[in-house]
């Protein structure tokens, strides 16, 4: 068994406008595995957030068997936490989707635990978003 320890954020200029997402997956003795920012095109914060989480579970699907992985996912979204954690309803059905593949993606894995940060404590994944959002007014997207 493995854990791995995913930082996810994401960010919406005008809410809703152009956003984007990011994550960071470090290994047990928090090495970076991988780490990707990118524009999702216009999203809300949330819709942001849940893309963050989304793409993260998809991309260790690729690099790693999810049967053996303990993912520890870290994000200073407490309404992605807490919905899912179950600690919140859903309210805005737009992001059901979202939390739909999710809980399917997270049965693959031995244990998915989720955990509410600080922003200090994202600084990695939100310097991704930021970035992605600043290059992007530089590029023909």
């Amino acid at each position: 068994m493995r854990t791995l320890h995913v930082y996810t954020d994401g960010g919406s200029r005008n809410n809703p406008g152009i956003a984007a997402s990011a994550y960071v997956i470090l290994d047990e003795e928090k090495h970076i595995l991988a780490k990707e920012g990118m524009v999702i095109g216009v999203a809300t914060n949330n819709e942001a957030e849940y893309s963050a989480v989304l793409t993260a579970f998809l991309a260790i699907e690729k690099r790693e068997n999810p049967s053996q992985i303990c993912l520890e996912l870290y994000s200073d979204s407490q309404l992605v936490v807490r919905q899912l954690t179950g600690a919140f309803r859903l309210k805005s059905q737009h992001l059901l989707p979202y939390i739909s593949r999710i809980k399917e993606l997270e049965r693959k894995y031995a244990a998915v635990t989720y955990h509410l940060i600080s922003r200090e404590k994202n600084k990695d994944a939100d310097a991704l978003v930021n970035k992605a959002l600043d290059d992007r007014g530089k590029s023909s997207f």
